[in-house]
């Protein structure tokens, strides 16, 4: 009930740059209308509603307060960044060396302050930001930017989609392959004429067999799927390991992880590779610790963990990619979410906000239950059929009191 549907449509019917456009000018609209705390007297093209047919209930309701004589003002903007990208015409992206909307740090051939992968607390990028009104002199920006208490501070990160569904699966496929080929944690007798991923999936699927038995002990509910070399992104046998999952089984696998490398590492206090895996794993999941057992609010001993967190996370991070890189690896890459999470958690130690008020989990469950209405719609009228049955669903709902 905490989500609503506000348009539907078929991603291969979008035109980039056309078909989007006139719903935003709608949806601006409608804020406009819902700020203003009264019913509009003209349509969102200033056309004044019809006297007739469904404009004329529109028009005898023109002037009237709305929303019970509340003013609604908008507050965050957010999604995953591919989309902030496109939507936003955010010319600062992970596809380009300044990669930051929020600051001026380069990918590369910066001098070392100024680089997105210095996590250090007197890091130069800290010492620059970009504005709103920078944004808003763009020549081509969205019309979203006109919704009353839109700001360029509005527009949130999304540690769902930075660290679960992107940092964490790096880290998670580059230690699950370590500890299958390099520490052989997982060994198997590997049969004459075998190849190199049918003997992986055996390994792993030890490592699975593991993970569900950690599960049940931890009472963790989990629909994580039998480990393979494909669920890891392997072609070849150097190929960079990336765990594919959910979000929210990613996060399950990171926990077992960080627990399983503790242990290892414990018993092997020399070895500082398999130290900074076990540092990495758990500074990412114990950033998520701290947000799911905090309120809206930070305490400052929640802060000040959450900072050592996001220290142990990525410096880890950092190391591991630079032995990587050194040794002509590609594995625990830096990419440009690892700055935005940087920014992210350093905010949210400073603010005293927990980034779980704005994260996306809902809103990926909230889209799960429209896909599943979708694939009963028939293809004719899709969006208009959608949206009925949404309504539908949500009238019957609210009538009988039960949650959507």
């Amino acid at each position: 009930m905490s989500r609503f549907l506000m348009m539907a449509i078929t991603l291969d019917s979008v035109v980039q740059g056309a078909t989007l456009e006139p719903l935003y000018d709608a949806i601006a609209w409608s804020f406009e209308v819902l700020a203003s705390g009264f019913m509009p007297h003209r349509d969102h093209l200033g056309q004044e509603f019809s006297s007739t047919g469904a404009g004329a209930a529109r028009r005898r309701m023109a002037g009237k307060p709305c929303c019970g004589g509340y003013l609604l003002l908008f507050a965050q903007f957010l999604g995953d960044w591919k989309w902030l990208k496109e939507e936003l015409r955010l010319k600062s992206h992970y596809n380009v060396n300044q990669c930051c909307w929020m600051c001026f740090a380069e990918k590369r051939g910066c001098e070392p302050a100024m680089s997105a992968f210095n996590y250090a607390e007197d890091a130069g990028w800290c010492q620059t930001h970009r504005t709103h009104e920078e944004y808003m002199a763009q020549p081509v920006r969205s019309a979203l930017c006109r919704c009353p208490g839109w700001h360029l501070s509005t527009v949130k990160c999304d540690l769902m989609h930075l660290v679960l569904l992107g940092i964490l699966q790096h880290a998670i496929g580059g230690v699950m392959w370590e500890l299958c080929w390099i520490y052989k944690v997982w060994r198997v007798a590997r049969l004459p004429g075998t190849q190199w991923k049918s003997h992986a999936d055996s390994m792993l699927h030890i490592a699975y067999a593991e993970f569900r038995e950690w599960a049940a002990l931890e009472a963790q509910q989990c629909s994580q799927p039998l480990f393979k070399v494909t669920r890891l992104s392997m072609d070849t046998l150097g190929a960079s390991a990336c765990f594919k999952s959910k979000a929210a089984n990613t996060l399950k696998v990171g926990y077992w992880l960080a627990a399983k490398t503790k242990t290892l590492s414990e018993a092997a206090p020399h070895d500082r590779h398999l130290a900074l895996c076990a540092c990495m794993l758990w500074g990412y999941t114990e950033i998520f610790s701290i947000c799911r057992e905090a309120g809206q609010w930070l305490s400052e001993e929640e802060a000040a963990q959450m900072d050592i967190a996001r220290q142990a996370a990525l410096f880890s991070n950092h190391a591991l990619s630079a032995e990587m890189v050194a040794s002509g690896v590609w594995r625990f890459p830096q990419k440009p979410k690892h700055h935005a999470t940087d920014h992210c958690l350093r905010l949210a130690a400073k603010s005293k906000l927990n980034p779980a008020w704005h994260w996306c989990f809902a809103d990926e469950d909230f889209i799960g239950k429209m896909k599943k209405l979708g694939n009963k719609v028939p293809a004719t009228n899709f969006s208009l059929r959608l949206i009925e049955r949404y309504v539908i669903r949500l009238f019957s709902k609210i009538r009988s009191g039960e949650s959507a």
